[in-house]
């Protein structure tokens, strides 16, 4: 799965979990959990404060 489709279904599900993902912040690290680990290793030292900021961030080709 790549990313893209990954925020998309995450999107999708997200709507089911509202307590799990009641704001920006707690969304952005229940996405960043679900993320592949080479990725994710990537992803997470960043701790990007917001959901939009870790779906923005640029990929690699590889990635998506």
């Amino acid at each position: 799965m790549t990313v893209t489709q990954y925020a998309a279904k995450f999107e999708e599900l997200a709507r089911y979990a509202t307590r799990l993902v009641a704001n920006d912040e707690e969304k952005a690290r229940m996405f960043e959990w679900g993320l592949d680990l080479t990725i994710w290793g990537r992803v997470l030292p960043q701790r990007l404060p917001s959901y939009v900021e870790v779906c923005g961030r640029p990929r690699t080709p590889r990635e998506d």
